[in-house]
């Protein structure tokens, strides 16, 4: 304790009659304003200098006893005054406080002791971030301090911590370093951070003309935040909401990744295989959090983080628990887009309109924008492999992409100094030409000179010549008019034509950038063609133009003919993938197969009345075959579940199938459901044999889905939920996979699971009366009754004539105690299991 004449907190001396045993120094620093005053220099010679306009508050400490606001103060009491060294140009940017009397700022007595604060920078979700300063080092810092209406919630709590843990343990350049994670009195958290002064990349390229403007400068940017992101992931965390107002651009070109608030570590939740498992239990440098190994660690069921106009398609369905680094690289390659383009991936109006495009990887207007840019090819390349709406086609983490990105970059400096080379050694030779000119300039003068005499003995000659010359114009005039006529024709029919054939080749570009099949772009090609053409054939054009003419024709015809057969593919496709979509809706065998013979008969081979050779021949000439024969292999599977099951039918589709698409695997997986129908135990074992050799990131997600169907059909639910996880993993966008993994789960009793990925199948197709079914009972026996009505009440708007759904509705109405009679159910109705999910398999 300090003496009555002392003051109890800097220990000078006071009077004894001093109030609180302050001094008056203490006394009237406690009493400032937060506001910062300039902070003073320090002469040379001096151990320390006056601190003025701290906030002096004490931490809670152990055992109920407060400790003193900092260790300099302790120290000041034991070994005499120490150093307050302040460096130049240190002052707190008090323009940067958007709220200096933020009503977040703690009272005075409830501050960390050694930090002083001065009002708000930003506000988010989770927190708030006050300017402050740490006045034991003299730094100035960022505070964020959770607010006060999220103290009692645990997740918040939980992710506030994870935020700071991750911040303090991700030492990188790109990344703001965390110093300390406190609590304040009032039971608040807060995260001391750097204070990083300059400009968010936001606001950058909000200032900038045009998307080509400083264009180096931003690529240069964006290559440092693909380093912090890399960085990142190599130590095994994602941050799941990259956008340019979350990089800060230092006022020295620093670059740091900010807001790790949504970020996460994916070695935990049973999220990551068993590889990535197996490293984090090896490498220590795997970074650690409150959550890691805990329940807490796992995201909400159907959630959606982040920030939809950067979103990844999966990120956006909320898919949480599948999200890997591939949904950063999505995000990166949206800030790449709006450094190229001027505007991120996805664009509208209103949240739910971005959402939307988000959910349903709407990505043509990104794409558009993309080939429409200045940018170089490499370059827009690189940024659509970024924004591929599946995961497994963009590039594997930020380390890959910044590997391309740094390999375009160091590709420009290389042409640049080729480019400077080029030009020295033009002006090289330009200067070695100029020198030749002169000397041949000299030397010309004195050949005229030398002339001039000769001149003057050749007048009778010169004289004569000129009248024989004279003799001969007149003779010749006539033929060299028209001989100049005929060159000037020419030259304008050149003119007309080359114009004609400028148009033709815009044409023929619009053509083959339409993002779809444009016959009207190819027609608008062709007759601008026709018409350079006709110009050559009314005047005079060499051989060569004719040429050009003639081979222009032809490009526009046979780019035209593969452009139509392209289209016809592509309608091909899309009519298939309608046909098994739309079984979820009416859930008819036969409507389903005459809708696939019928699209098949359309587009020209009518495989039921060929032979199996004949028709796999035709359709492995196509550039779809793959597609064509996976449709087969459906077309059969589902001609094997009619009632009666049409087996040779069936059969005669495998073969077609087989004929077209001859690969040794898809073939065994034929062989294999062919053969359970009549040994089902050698059935599962050539099933579990081809399970065990899947690559399911090389394979269609329909030869998994009905791989992982007929293990699934012979009993063998495990494997066939871990080949459905993986495919998932593989191809989160398939509704099928989702919708049949949801199904299993139910069956094996793991409802909240099941919720998880029926939901999946909802936000691929929210119109899917049987995905929603399916998520309705998975609530239902998940006990979470009023959300399985209210998504049962969705599937009977959808179906109103079907009775199942109906009853389906009616058993957790009676679960709940009412009755709502819609869509005409009797609740007296046979109640149904709802273990068994309404099906296709039924």
């Amino acid at each position: 304790m300090p003496a009555e004449n002392t003051c109890r907190r800097c220990g000078a001396k006071q009077p004894a009659d001093g109030p609180a045993g302050l001094c008056p120094g203490c006394l009237l620093r406690l009493s400032l304003d937060a506001v910062p005053p300039a902070r003073p220099r320090v002469a040379a010679g001096r151990r320390s200098v006056r601190r003025a306009g701290v906030l002096v508050a004490e931490l809670e400490g152990t055992a109920g006893r407060s400790r003193a606001s900092g260790i300099l103060i302790d120290l000041d009491q034991v070994i005499g005054p120490v150093p307050r060294v302040l460096l130049r140009d240190g002052p707190v940017d008090a323009s940067r406080l958007v709220r200096p009397g933020s009503e977040e700022r703690p009272a005075l007595a409830d501050a960390p002791g050694r930090y002083q604060l001065f009002g708000e920078i930003a506000r988010g979700g989770m927190g708030v971030v006050l300017m402050g300063r740490d006045v034991d080092l003299g730094r100035d810092l960022a505070i964020k301090v959770l607010q006060e209406e999220h103290l009692d919630d645990p997740e918040v709590v939980r992710r506030f911590v994870e935020e700071a843990q991750i911040g303090g343990q991700l030492q990188h350049p790109g990344i703001v370093p965390v110093h300390e994670l406190g609590r304040l009195p009032d039971r608040r958290l807060y995260i001391a951070m750097k204070l990083v002064r300059g400009r968010t990349l936001a606001a950058l390229l909000e200032a900038r003309q045009g998307p080509a403007d400083d264009r180096p400068r931003f690529l240069s940017i964006f290559e440092q935040v693909c380093q912090a992101m890399g960085y990142a992931h190599t130590r095994g965390v994602i941050h799941r909401d990259l956008k340019p107002s979350n990089v800060m651009v230092g006022s020295f070109g620093e670059v740091q990744v900010m807001d790790w608030g949504l970020a996460k570590v994916l070695d935990q939740g049973g999220v990551a295989d068993e590889a990535r498992s197996l490293r984090s239990r090896l490498d220590p440098e795997a970074v650690l959090t409150v959550r890691t190994g805990s329940e807490a660690g796992e995201s909400r069921d159907g959630s959606v983080l982040g920030t939809p106009a950067y979103m990844a398609p999966e990120q956006a369905r909320g898919a949480l628990d599948t999200l890997d680094e591939r949904a950063d690289v999505f995000g990166l390659g949206s800030i790449l887009c709006e450094i190229l383009t001027g505007h991120p991936a996805y664009t509208g109006r209103t949240d739910d309109a971005l959402y939307g495009k988000a959910s349903r990887a709407d990505l043509a207007d990104a794409r558009t924008r993309l080939d429409a840019c200045d940018a170089d090819g490499e370059l827009v390349a690189l940024a659509r492999s970024c924004l591929a709406a599946a995961p497994k086609d963009r590039p594997r983490d930020a380390g890959m992409l910044l590997a391309g990105l740094t390999a375009y970059l160091a590709g420009v400096q290389r042409r640049l100094r080729e480019a400077e080379l080029a030009q020295a050694q033009a002006e090289a030779r330009a200067a070695e030409e100029q020198g030749r000119r002169l000397l041949a300039d000299e030397l010309a003068r004195a050949a005229r000179d030398r002339a001039a005499e000769e001149r003057k003995r050749r007048i009778l000659t010169a004289a004569l010549a000129a009248s024989v010359l004279a003799t001969a114009l007149i003779v010749g005039g006539g033929w060299a008019w028209l001989a100049r006529d005929r060159v000037a024709n020419a030259l304008r029919t050149a003119a007309s034509v080359d114009k004609a054939l400028a148009e033709a080749g815009l044409r023929l570009d619009q053509a083959r950038l339409a993002p779809a099949y444009d016959r009207a772009k190819w027609v608008e090609a062709t007759e601008a063609a026709r018409r350079a053409e006709l110009l050559l054939a009314r005047g005079e054009g060499g051989p060569d133009l004719r040429r050009h003419v003639r081979d222009l024709l032809a490009a526009i015809a046979g780019e035209h003919v593969e452009a139509e057969a392209a289209e016809k593919d592509r309608r091909m496709v899309d009519r298939l993938a309608r046909i098994h979509a739309d079984m979820t809706f009416h859930l008819d065998r036969a409507r389903e197969d005459a809708q696939y013979a019928a699209a098949f008969r359309d587009y020209g081979i009518d495989v039921d009345t060929l032979s199996p050779a004949v028709a796999g021949a035709r359709i492995a000439a196509r550039p779809i075959a793959i597609e064509l024969a996976g449709a087969l292999d459906h077309w059969a599977f589902s001609r094997r579940r009619t009632s009666p099951p049409r087996l040779a039918a069936a059969r005669h589709l495998a073969d077609v199938a087989r004929a077209a698409d001859p690969d040794p695997w898809r073939d065994r997986l034929r062989d294999a459901i062919e053969v359970r129908k009549t040994d089902r135990e050698r059935g599962r074992a050539a099933l579990k044999g081809l399970a065990a050799s899947a690559d399911v990131d090389a394979l269609t997600a329909a030869s998994v889905e009905r791989l992982a169907w007929a293990l699934a059909d012979l009993g063998d639910r495990e494997p066939a939920i871990a080949l459905y996880r993986a495919a998932q993993r593989a191809h989160p966008d398939d509704f099928w996979i989702s919708s049949n993994l949801a199904q299993e789960l139910v069956r094996a009793g793991r409802f909240d699971e099941a919720v998880r990925f029926a939901s999946a199948a909802v936000a691929i197709r929210p119109r899917s009366g049987h995905a929603l079914v399916a998520l309705g009972k998975a609530l239902h026996l998940g006990g979470r009754l009023e959300d399985a009505a209210a998504t049962l009440r969705k599937a009977v708007r959808l179906r109103p004539d079907d009775a199942n759904v109906q009853g389906t509705l009616d058993a957790v109405l009676r679960d709940l105690g009412r009755s709502e009679g819609a869509g005409g159910g009797a609740l007296g109705a046979e109640r149904p299991d709802p273990r068994r999910p309404a099906t296709l398999q039924d």
